[in-house]
């Protein structure tokens, strides 16, 4: 007999045994421990049943409203269109960036290994698109977010396509695409009231005034871009002036709404009464028509 099979009284062993599953089903098997001199009932040996199952490593990519749930609806600057397996990101504004993120989901029973690729087209590059990782590992019935990167350098349409590869086998993969489409957008507000005259001047005319007294006008301006607009006013004196006499005129931060601003002369004006800078955020509609600006108030 072996010396290695022998098992002192009051003493253990361990023994490993291993499983190698070459398709995704089922394994049973029996091994019997046969044991010297025991009793008759156990002269054949002590059976201990093996199960085990195979199974093959998956990506639940395909379930749309998971994998996608972030841009069906609810997103307004990236959404899904599942007709054409596209990933939009609309409206953004250049020289920013903004991400997506798509939910990966292992809806196996083993972990999975991902490798994500990023093959662009003529205008795009790693600069335009990019992603959060490129390298993945997801543990069974988890899941993990992808971020998908947009930051567009121009008022133009950049295109790309994600690959994501799954490994199943030593040499096989399962490849899932979609494609990316972004566009970059400026915000631009157009001046309604007054209009724009020749060489790009607005002319605000405010009435004989007594002195002393104030008078008040609205200057009118409209978000014509499909991004918000955050609106910087102030008002400027030519410089030989700046230090001789003090601003006549200014704007009321209490009467500033979404789209109206009111300028006010005032003849003598308080020399506490300070110029001041006003920032609004206003709401964004589309309108084609080229936005006109002003950066001094006449």
């Amino acid at each position: 007999m072996n010396e290695d099979n022998l098992l002192a009284p009051g003493t253990s062993r361990t023994i490993q045994i291993q499983f190698f599953a070459t398709s995704a089903k089922k394994f049973e098997e029996t091994i019997n421990f046969v044991i010297s001199d025991t009793c008759p009932a156990e002269a054949l040996g002590v059976p201990l049943r093996l199960v085990g199952t195979g199974a093959m490593p998956t990506l639940d990519f395909w379930n749309l409203e998971t994998t996608f749930r972030e841009h069906l609806i609810t997103s307004p600057h990236c959404v899904f269109s599942e007709n054409s397996v596209t990933l939009h990101f609309f409206c953004i504004n250049v020289n920013s960036s903004f991400m997506g993120a798509i939910d990966l989901y292992n809806n196996g029973l083993v972990a999975c290994a991902l490798k994500m690729k990023l093959h662009y087209q003529s205008n795009s590059n790693l600069d335009i698109f990019s992603l959060d990782k490129y390298e993945a590992h997801i543990e069974p019935l988890l899941h993990k977010n992808l971020g998908i990167i947009f930051s567009p350098k121009a008022l133009q349409e950049y295109r790309a396509v994600l690959e994501i590869k799954l490994k199943l086998l030593d040499n096989q993969e399962q490849s899932f695409k979609i494609c990316l489409i972004g566009e970059g957008a400026i915000p631009r507000i157009l001046l309604i009231s007054p209009q724009i005259r020749q060489h790009r001047i607005a002319l605000l005319n405010f009435p004989v005034t007594c002195l002393g007294s104030i008078t008040t006008k609205p200057i009118r301006f409209k978000n014509i871009s499909s991004v918000k607009s955050v609106v910087k006013v102030d008002v400027f004196q030519p410089k030989y002036e700046e230090r001789n006499r003090h601003s006549e005129f200014w704007y009321l931060i209490a009467n500033f709404k979404k789209d109206d601003v009111y300028g006010v002369f005032n003849r003598h004006q308080k020399e506490e009464s300070k110029r001041f800078n006003c920032k609004e955020e206003i709401q964004t509609n589309r309108f084609e028509e080229k936005p006109k600006i002003i950066n001094e108030f006449n």
